[in-house]
Order: C-alpha cells, then structure tokens, then sequence
C-alpha cells in the first residue's frame, strides 16, 4: 500500500475510476438542448453605462493607472469630505 502511494498507483487509480464515473453519466434530451449555446443575436446587449465605464477604464489603464491608486483617490476623496465616483470624471 504504502509503495502504490509513492509510485502513484493510489492516485491513478482514483483518477481513472472518477473519469470511468463522470463520463458514464447520460443527460436527457431536453438538458443537452438547454446547454447548447445561445445564437448571437439572443446574447445581451450591454447598457449604455456599462459601455461608459469600461470606456472610462480603458482610458486609465492606458495612462498606466493603477487599481490601487484608484481605491487610494477614493479613500482620500472620502477623507476629505469631497464626493468622488469614477462614472463622473
């Protein structure tokens, strides 16, 4: 037992008989239809303030702006009584 752990038996063993197990399982018509893709134009579109924000972020992230300094302005913003979001700069 003890050389079957070391040289990997145990584990191997294991592994096969879990994907013998996982690939023995059979879906039902109706699940495999459910899980099929969606065609593109039922995808969501994204909002209009969605497409703002990551607009705004590609900016900062071209200024090489980092994250961190983004939660830093805001904490100082906080601290000194001032308001701050990201959507209103």
């Amino acid at each position: 037992m003890l050389a079957d752990w070391f040289l990997g038996r145990f584990w191997a063993f294991k592994y096969a008989a879990l994907k013998e197990r996982l690939y023995s399982v059979e879906f039902s018509p109706e699940a495999e239809e459910w899980s099929k893709p969606l065609p593109e134009e039922q995808w969501a579109k994204p909002s209009a303030e969605l497409v703002e924000l990551e607009k705004k972020w590609r900016q900062r992230y071209k200024r090489r702006e980092k994250f961190f300094d983004m939660d830093r302005r805001i904490a100082e913003a906080k601290a000194e009584g001032r308001y701050y979001t990201p959507v209103n700069e």
